[in-house]
């Protein structure tokens, strides 16, 4: 199978787990939104540098008259699209390792999914901060009194949903416990200097 071959169908198979119409280009999106995958997939580095750079040779040989696939391309580089393909089917790519290696979902930058309160509320850590809460319900509420007559898109194969990512807000009291402890920490610096 040529490059541009070997692209288009790992294109395809990533628009359609992701229900996104970006395909690589979203992957690639989703690798970067996650700064820790590199401590939890040995690959990661490597697999999210060459994306990108068969990602650029697709745009070359797409946009340019005077690239192909000849002048740009090895025949490594569609075996390496190939293999990445058949990796995401097998779920051994790096979001999917990731996601098994953490426990937890992805962090993306852009979510098409929005929870609902009580899914939300089950993977929201356990505090004593008010302000944490969120009602999602309203979130829901709203999208569907804007656009009753939209339908979302439903695929034959099975989505990867992801929540949006979590933001902490810290009370008073966490505050006053953080000053407590840099002040002792200071005066523990201090005593020791001063002997």
């Amino acid at each position: 199978m040529g490059f541009m071959q070997s692209y288009k169908r790992l294109d395809k198979l990533c628009r359609e787990c992701y229900d996104s119409d970006s395909g690589v280009k979203y992957y690639i999106e989703y690798m970067d939104s996650i700064h820790a995958g590199s401590r939890y997939v040995h690959t990661w580095q490597d697999d999210y540098k060459k994306l990108k750079r068969y990602r650029f040779i697709r745009n070359q040989i797409s946009h340019d008259p005077d690239c192909n696939e000849d002048n740009l391309c090895v025949p490594e580089d569609a075996e390496w699209l190939d293999d990445f393909y058949q990796r995401i089917i097998d779920g051994t790519d790096p979001l999917t390792l990731y996601r098994k290696t953490t426990g937890k979902t992805a962090e993306a930058k852009k979510s098409r999914y929005v929870p609902s309160a009580q899914a939300y509320q089950q993977d929201m850590p356990k505090t004593h901060d008010a302000s944490l809460a969120f009602d999602w319900s309203i979130s829901e509420q709203s999208e569907q009194t804007q656009k009753p007559h939209i339908q979302k898109k439903r695929s034959a194969t099975p989505q990867r949903k992801e929540l949006v990512p979590y933001h902490f807000k810290f009370s008073a009291l966490d505050w006053i416990v953080a000053f407590f402890i840099l002040v002792c920490i200071a005066l523990f610096l201090f005593a020791l200097l001063t002997r």
